[in-house]
């Protein structure tokens, strides 16, 4: 007798009839093979660590990431510019997505405004920067954060200084770059300790030409044979 099956005697007709229990067929998408989610996206790219390293509070190894002395912080103020692609009838081609940095120094310095990165698709998309996805959740696509001035130095100088780095966007980092560096060196020269009034100063000891130091042994020889 087949498994999973009974017997039934129809009462006009004395055979015996075997029935077996009925067996859904499988539907198309179940013969489909079900893809496992994608993983998140891991911040790979210059722009994407950098805004990683805010949201995350990185350290970058430093003792502190803002300082005490308000001149010796930088404002990071970060923004999504987003432009609409170009319709025609029912199409409509992607939008374009920039990554802007505007960084206001404490110190009275001028403050400077960088594209970091540009995104021509879909913000839904997998390959969508890491940027965009966090930046996007905030409302009006813009987040400031405060810093002090060696955290950016740190921070853009490992990026520029890492053997066969991709760095797209160069100048826009070298002009990061360059304006913490001024204020780097302007806090150096703070940092060199200064002669208080009324300290006498350390004169150094004349020097003498080498003409001088010869005749003068010369006449050392001539004591010391006579």
């Amino acid at each position: 007798m087949p498994r999973d099956s009974s017997s039934i005697v129809h009462p006009l007709n004395p055979c015996t009839v075997w029935r077996t229990s009925g067996v859904v067929p499988l539907r198309p998408h179940d013969l489909m093979a079900k893809s496992k989610p994608k993983p998140a996206r891991q911040p790979t790219m210059p722009s994407e660590r950098f805004v990683s390293a805010l949201f995350g509070a990185s350290s970058l190894g430093l003792e502190v990431t803002k300082s005490d002395d308000f001149c010796k912080n930088v404002a990071l103020k970060l923004s999504v510019e987003e432009h609409k692609g170009a319709t025609e009838g029912i199409f409509q081609d992607p939008s374009t997505y920039k990554l802007v940095l505007a960084l206001e120094p404490g110190l009275f310095m001028r403050h400077i405004s960088v594209t970091l990165d540009t995104f021509v698709g879909d913000e839904d998309q997998y390959w969508a920067p890491t940027w965009l996805i966090r930046l996007r959740m905030i409302k009006g696509w813009r987040v400031e954060y405060v810093r002090i001035y060696s955290w950016v130095f740190a921070f853009v100088r490992d990026l520029l200084t890492t053997p066969g780095a991709a760095v797209p966007a160069l100048d826009e980092w070298v002009k990061v770059f360059d304006h913490v560096r001024h204020i780097k060196e302007h806090w150096d020269r703070l940092a060199i300790p200064h002669p208080q009034p009324g300290t006498p100063r350390v004169r150094p000891r004349p020097r003498r030409s080498a003409n001088e130091l010869v005749g003068a042994y010369a006449t050392l020889t001539l004591n010391i044979s006579s």
